[in-house]
Order: structure tokens, then sequence, then C-alpha cells
């Protein structure tokens, strides 16, 4: 199991450094980054709630965002939404 962790944090890392650049622009986005880490991890643990078939939210403690994803066939986030404001990030 932690080595399956490890595998998808450094996938997710790579991802991030290939799209993004190695340094975050933002401290937004370095704890999204953060997030995204630990939802490729460990997609069925958290604070999530599944709300229609095969689609779960999870809560981004630090940042306050909630992350909308499905994690079947595979993980695939859905959109972002900022908890306070409610805004969308990404669709």
């Amino acid at each position: 199991m932690l080595a399956r962790a490890q595998r998808a944090i450094d996938h997710a890392g790579q991802w991030w450094i290939e799209n993004h650049g190695p340094i975050a622009r933002s401290p937004l986005e370095a704890e999204l980054a953060e997030a995204f880490q630990a939802l490729l991890a460990f997609p069925h643990l958290g604070y999530e709630r599944r709300w229609r078939h095969h689609v779960k939210r999870s809560l981004a403690m630090r940042c306050g965002f909630h992350i909308i994803y499905r994690c079947r066939p595979r993980l695939l986030v859905i959109e972002i939404v900022n908890v306070v404001a409610g805004s969308r990030l990404h669709r």
C-alpha cells in the first residue's frame, strides 16, 4: 500500500513539474498540488461524500477547497470549488 501510494505521489509530482514548472506560482497552487498528490495517493480516504455514481467530494483542508472527482475507472478531477466563495476553479 505504501509503495503504491509513493508511486502515485511521485507521478503526481512529475505531472505538476511538467505542466506547471518546478515552482508553484502562488501559495494556493502549492497547496492545491499537495491536495492533488494526497488525492492521487489515497482516493478512497479522507473527508468525502458520494452523491452521484462513482463521484466523490473531498475537502482539501489546508486550502479550503472541495475537490470533486471520480475514482473509477481512473482518477478524474471534475471540478475544484472554493468552499467559502462557492467559485469554481476547474471544470
